[in-house]
């Protein structure tokens, strides 16, 4: 195997197109993040990204969006905003391979399919990501929920006819262009930020010009949603993602806090997936959580991976073999509820998403 490093805005049309038919050909590739337009969004806002095109028998046979790190260390590309993470190629490829061909020590991912054959032998944790599987369509959908999350699914109804008899009716636009939409979004989930006392990450400038160049794209294959959802002229909640021609993925979700009491985002999030279904959506990814939300609506989930694939004999390859092998020694050990401290250690200090706060 061969490899050829650009920048995103380097690649070809070529290579857009043969991107898309390894995307098309492979469902484990659903995701908008495996899509060259989240790349070149990233591209258009950080100057270490880059992408490994990859070469075999002299064709194309696959893509690695990429940020270098340091000197011999990739970090998946979009770093902590990337909810899938990968190589993207329509037939199973070695990641050692692929780390000898770019000349790299490691490769560090923590939102990987664990379909993905050149990562999942380096994975030292799973864990899955809630989807609503509307592929039968909404109705179907809706009727399956039912029979396990009536209670949930009957009081979101009685709250949103509550909402529609004291603010007014309720309408979502799917994509809402108004630069206030935005604003507003921004406001309220800086809001639920500080709620929870986190920092904001729609405030990292290469975060914020990262987004503005998704929500410019609007085709078939891929698109930015601003989605919201109005009550009347009162705009109650909001929900940034992308999609491709058959996948929405839930990014940043947010809404009124004043208007807590009416289910707001979940009543957004369903009205989304309906309207989309009409519009030929067939899954939305929730990514990775638990939140009480994702329970009551996922009817699927996606396994995904957390780990490294490094070369042996690197300094960076040593330091990850050191992580696996601890984490998987005191796996054994009666943690209780400390469990997982060990592993997320380890992730903060080795294999961790961050990036560089500023390259342009």
């Amino acid at each position: 195997m061969k490899a050829k490093i650009v920048r995103p805005g380097e690649l070809t049309s070529d290579h857009i197109d043969r991107w898309r038919q390894f995307q098309t050909a492979n469902d484990a590739l659903r995701s908008p993040f495996f899509s060259p337009e989240f790349t070149l969004a990233v591209g258009s806002a950080r100057s270490d990204a880059r992408v490994a095109v990859l070469i075999r028998g002299g064709e194309v046979c696959g893509f690695l969006p990429f940020h270098l790190y340091r000197s011999s260390i990739a970090k998946p590309i979009g770093g902590p905003i990337s909810d899938y993470q990968g190589v993207v190629t329509a037939a199973p490829l070695d990641g050692g391979e692929i780390l000898k061909a770019l000349r790299l020590n490691a490769y560090d991912f923590n939102h990987a399919p664990a379909a993905q054959a050149a990562l999942a032998p380096g994975a030292i944790h799973f864990a899955t990501s809630p989807c609503m599987d509307l592929s039968a369509g909404y109705e179907a959908y809706y009727a399956q929920q039912l029979l396990t999350q009536k209670h949930t699914l009957k009081e979101t109804q009685r709250r949103s006819r509550k909402l529609e008899r004291e603010v007014g009716p309720i309408r979502l636009e799917m994509h809402d262009d108004r630069p206030e939409a935005w604003d507003e979004l921004v406001r309220h989930k800086n809001l639920s930020y500080r709620e929870l006392n986190l920092p904001s990450i729609l405030d990292v400038p290469w975060v914020a010009r990262t987004l503005e160049a998704i929500r410019s794209y609007r085709h078939r294959d891929f698109a930015g949603l601003l989605t919201t959802l109005y009550a009347g002229d009162k705009r109650i909640a909001m929900h940034m993602g992308m999609r491709t021609a058959t996948t929405i993925c839930w990014w940043f979700n947010t809404y009124d806090r004043e208007m807590r009491q009416y289910a707001p985002g979940l009543i957004m999030l369903l009205e989304t997936a309906r309207q989309g279904a009409n519009e030929g959506i067939r899954l939305i990814d929730l990514g990775k959580g638990t939140e009480a939300y994702k329970t009551a609506v996922c009817n699927g989930t996606t396994h995904l991976c957390e780990g490294s694939i490094e070369r042996p004999g690197s300094l960076p390859g040593v330091l990850r073999r050191f992580q696996k092998l601890s984490v998987r020694s005191l796996a054994t050990m009666p943690l209780g509820r400390y469990e997982d401290y060990p592993r997320r250690a380890f992730a903060r200090a080795i294999t961790h998403m961050r990036l560089p706060e500023e390259l342009r």
